[in-house]
């Protein structure tokens, strides 16, 4: 989670992030991606996601975010010295990185994988998410400082450009396609950005939380399937796993 959306301790993770993290660890387990020594998760934020996968494996994480603050570096994760932090820039080399939801945020896209590439050993492996779909640019973005969604065919020629070949790719998030389709209509013709989610009770146990959190999985279910099949399906997001191959 982005760190300026870092719940309290006693807020609950919001169902997208849940089914999120489900999905690229499932993920990461199908492909035997958690057999890397080492493993970087950039854009980490709070971590909470190298907290799901440090019991998976016995690789050693790096979470790297420029927003750490100084009391942030100096907690030692629950998992000991397996999780470590960092602010500037780690020297590697990984053999595997998490690159979810990032992409977005720098200003540099091209400038900001290739200081990744330069972390990497040769034939890492890149697992990568990021918004789909200029068109769907609105007020969730600005509020997330979002410089731009993508469309899946322009992500994929950049991930090659960085000398990556992807192995799979597909939507994520099928069933929030729609629902973004018609937050954007009504943004338009109200010219005001809509509200976001962030204050709702997603209570784990609750019925609306449960009923969210299947949608969710479903989507996963149907993202994975086809996926492995080359058949990927749009979502509101675009992701892939990719293998470095050296510089282009």
């Amino acid at each position: 989670m982005d760190l300026s959306e870092q719940p309290s301790q006693d807020t609950p993770r919001h169902p997208w992030e849940r089914s999120r993290a489900e999905f690229f660890v499932g993920v990461c387990r199908e492909l035997g991606l958690l057999d890397a020594g080492h493993i970087l998760d950039a854009g980490a934020g709070d971590g909470w996601l190298a907290d799901q996968l440090a019991p998976l494996t016995e690789a050693q994480i790096t979470c790297w975010d420029i927003y750490y603050s100084d009391d942030q570096l100096e907690t030692e994760s629950v998992h000991g010295s397996q999780i470590e932090r960092c602010r500037s820039t780690p020297a590697g080399p990984f053999d595997l990185v998490l690159l979810l939801d990032v992409l977005e945020h720098v200003e540099d896209d091209e400038a900001f994988l290739r200081e990744i590439t330069a972390t990497l050993n040769p034939g890492a492996h890149l697992v990568f998410s990021v918004p789909g779909w200029p068109l769907l640019f609105g007020g969730h973005d600005r509020m997330l400082r979002h410089h731009r969604r993508y469309r899946p065919k322009e992500a994929a020629a950049l991930l090659r450009a960085s000398g990556f070949s992807i192995l799979q790719e597909g939507g994520l998030f099928h069933s929030l396609l729609p629902v973004r389709v018609g937050q954007m209509a009504r943004e338009k013709l109200s010219g005001h950005d809509e509200a976001n989610d962030h204050e709702l009770d997603w209570r784990h146990g609750s019925v609306v939380t449960g009923a969210v959190m299947n949608a969710l999985r479903l989507d996963n279910a149907v993202s994975r399937w086809t996926a492995a099949r080359g058949l990927p399906l749009p979502g509101l997001s675009w992701w892939a796993v990719c293998r470095y191959e050296g510089e282009p």
